[in-house]
């Protein structure tokens, strides 16, 4: 590397204050972790069950959900985002 630090997404994560972050258990169709937009708020859940590793790629994925679109619109999502209403 050249000195710089590598990307991390939970620091991304802080520098995003609009978005709501919590650790709960997750329905398995939910793949790990669920991105949701109502309004202006956004919120990423994670499955509290995933390792380190899987817990960083799942962030990473659904922060780029935050910065191009496609997230489970709020009323319509997964009852588990209710862990952040």
């Amino acid at each position: 590397m050249s000195g710089e630090a590598a990307w991390n997404p939970w620091r991304a994560l802080r520098d995003r204050p609009h978005i709501t972050f919590a650790l709960a258990p997750l329905p398995d169709d939910t793949g790990g972790a669920v991105h949701a937009v109502e309004g202006a708020r956004e919120a990423i859940v994670i499955d509290k069950r995933l390792g380190r590793r899987d817990r960083n790629a799942a962030l990473t994925h659904e922060l780029v959900h935050s910065d191009w679109g496609g997230a489970c619109p709020g009323a319509d999502g997964p009852p588990a985002l209710a862990v952040v209403a």
